[in-house]
């Protein structure tokens, strides 16, 4: 899926919702690609960290095409 054509479906730290929504995007066979990014990664790692509140230190992205979009927003909201 090319990037111009995706749409971002999911952005946040929520890895319970993040599966969620994964679930209802494949079992109603809706394409979807996904990014999992490190926020506690860098120069001051291990400093950087003490302290901070480990729910945070993923951030979860969902990506499906943009003429699935609406289908797979609709398919969120009956959950």
């Amino acid at each position: 899926m090319p990037f111009l054509n995706k749409k971002e479906m999911y952005c946040g730290f929520s890895l319970w919702e993040y599966s969620s929504i994964a679930k209802i995007l494949s079992d109603n066979k809706v394409k979807y690609t996904y990014k999992t990014v490190n926020c506690g990664t860098g120069k001051n790692h291990i400093i950087g960290t003490i302290g901070n509140d480990e729910r945070f230190r993923y951030m979860y992205y969902i990506y499906v095409h943009k003429k699935d979009f609406d289908y797979a927003v609709s398919l969120i909201n009956k959950k």
